[in-house]
């Protein structure tokens, strides 16, 4: 049996982050948006907020007890030609406005190598506000503080192509996603495999070829764990050490080392396919 219905019962009141705290990160997000905006000098230097990560493809699971469940937006800021030399002032000037600001002064708040963060200890959940530019050749770029330099990015693009392989993998991809980051959370297994890894590694197994040669390739939740998980060991096999794995929106970025044969996921797909 499939289990369609447990699958999608233990999503809804396990996996999934709650509409509840989903409904309360928008409204921080937005409130620390509202108050960057609102600072006579920095204000006038922001563009808009990019929601991103897992809160903007919809891959955000419940936490761990105990520890918090945290979002990233990007803060779109113009480009200034007096930074030029040193990029790093992107995240100071974030950071001087949190630092000083009525309310966010005097919580959690610290820069960290490419974003700002707020901590809600009370909450148990945190927020990075990430600068992000476009520049005037084009060429879309967030802030690495610790090399004080820029680094290509295509958040929009990146979204896009989850979105894409989401519709052909049936709207199943992003539930597989996040069953594999629950059962890396909360089974210790492949610990230490970033999100984004388990997202691209996921995302680059779903093809339409394998939709066209078996019309229910990905037609329920259980189907397409299965499937999703059997071809990305495969693929495992297939590298017996860890590749790097490149950003599918063809920025020039390295997303770092995924799993390679005999790693962690491999005790992953033996878990999932024990289970089913």
């Amino acid at each position: 049996m499939k289990h369609t219905d447990y699958f999608s019962n233990f999503l809804r009141s396990t996996v999934n982050l709650s509409q509840f705290n989903l409904d309360l990160l928008a409204d921080r997000v937005e409130a620390i948006y509202a108050a960057l905006k609102a600072d006579p000098d920095l204000g006038q230097r922001i563009v808009k907020k990019v929601p991103q990560g897992s809160w903007a493809q919809e891959t955000i699971i419940s936490p761990q007890n105990g520890k918090p469940f945290d979002a990233d937006f990007l803060l779109q800021m113009k480009e200034e030609t007096d930074w030029s030399e040193d990029v790093q002032e992107y995240i100071n000037a974030v950071y001087h406005v949190i630092h000083r600001h009525s309310i966010y002064g005097n919580m959690p708040h610290n820069r960290k190598c490419r974003c700002v963060y707020v901590e809600y200890a009370n909450n148990q959940m945190h927020v990075d506000i990430v600068p992000y530019v476009i520049l005037g050749d084009g060429r879309q770029v967030i802030i690495n503080r610790d090399d004080e330099q820029f680094e290509t990015t295509n958040p929009s693009g990146f979204t896009q192509w989850m979105k894409d392989k989401d519709k052909i993998a049936n709207r199943n991809l992003r539930r597989v996603i996040r069953l594999l980051k629950f059962l890396r959370d909360h089974k210790n297994s492949f610990t230490g495999t970033k999100s984004i890894l388990i997202t691209t590694l996921l995302g680059e197994q779903v093809s339409d070829w394998k939709r066209i040669s078996d019309p229910g390739y990905y037609s329920d939740l259980p189907t397409a764990l299965l499937h999703l998980v059997c071809d990305l060991d495969q693929w495992l096999q297939q590298n017996p050490i860890k590749p790097s794995i490149a950003d599918p929106s063809n920025t020039p970025t390295s997303l770092g080392s995924g799993v390679g044969r005999g790693a962690g996921m491999k005790t992953a797909t033996a878990l999932i396919i024990d289970g089913l």
